[in-house]
């Protein structure tokens, strides 16, 4: 028995039956957010995100009718873009809903280190749902085919309540836009404000350049080790150029 089947009662894998019920009874705000963001009809939408999906759950109301439907896309470099589509009864086991998803979003987190998407700024619920499950909200910006008002939102796993002393960050900006890559490392730049320290690989001269210290790897030899000015704010990063295995430089440095 998998995880969600033996800790949700309420939810399984999704089904193409679930998708044919769901998709003309999706809420009026989640309709909206489809056709802005991807121009595709509810149907499509769903089938799409099926399809793509590394998992999809449907969510059951007592009655056993579906009443929502979310999933994660694997987009690469431990970054997983997630979405969530509903109908209006799901608010009929809101609190039961947001107290069980958010240990689903916590084991997905797992799988992911980062949890990432955009969101309609109009689709009020989808905000509270984020917000509730931790997503951290760090632009607004026009998007989508309709290019209307989307919040880009991001989750990264959450591995501070060990306190450890180390943090690794293995290519954490390599599957985003210059942008994203830009908000993703202020947010750790943050962190390591707060007195944690950060080890992050990274092939990109513009990531390197936002940091403290600058440890450059060329065929697992350490070339030059200096301590540079921020362009942002960050912490300790190992830059590599024409090294193959980047997780062996990190063990051996640390």
């Amino acid at each position: 028995m998998s995880l969600h089947q033996r800790e949700f009662s309420h939810f399984r894998l999704t089904t193409l039956e679930d998708i044919k019920y769901l998709a003309p009874r999706l809420r009026k705000e989640d309709k909206q957010e489809i056709l802005a963001g991807t121009g595709l009809i509810p149907y499509e939408a769903l089938l799409n995100g099926y399809k793509k999906s590394a998992i999809v759950f449907t969510i059951f109301n007592p009655k056993n009718k579906p009443v929502a439907i979310f999933g994660i896309n694997d987009v690469g470099n431990n970054v997983g873009a997630i979405w969530l589509l509903a109908t209006d009864k799901l608010k009929d086991i809101q609190y039961s809903f947001l107290r069980e998803n958010k240990k689903v979003i916590d084991f997905l987190n797992t799988k992911y280190k980062i949890l990432w998407n955009f969101v309609d700024c109009r689709n009020s619920l989808h905000i509270r749902w984020l917000k509730w499950c931790g997503f951290k909200f760090i632009r607004k910006t026009n998007y989508g085919v309709l290019q209307k008002p989307f919040y880009e939102i991001i989750r990264i796993i959450n591995e501070l309540n060990a306190k450890p002393k180390v943090l690794l960050a293995d290519e954490p900006t390599g599957a985003l836009d210059s942008t994203t890559s830009r908000e993703v490392m202020a947010l750790i730049q943050r962190i390591n404000n707060e007195g944690k320290t950060i080890l992050v690989v990274t092939h990109e001269h513009d990531i390197a350049n936002m940091c403290k210290r600058i440890v450059h790897l060329k065929d697992g030899i350490i070339v030059e080790d200096k301590k540079i000015k921020q362009d942002s704010l960050l912490v300790i990063i190992i830059y590599l150029l024409n090294f193959p295995n980047p997780k062996t430089s990190i063990f051996y440095l640390t």
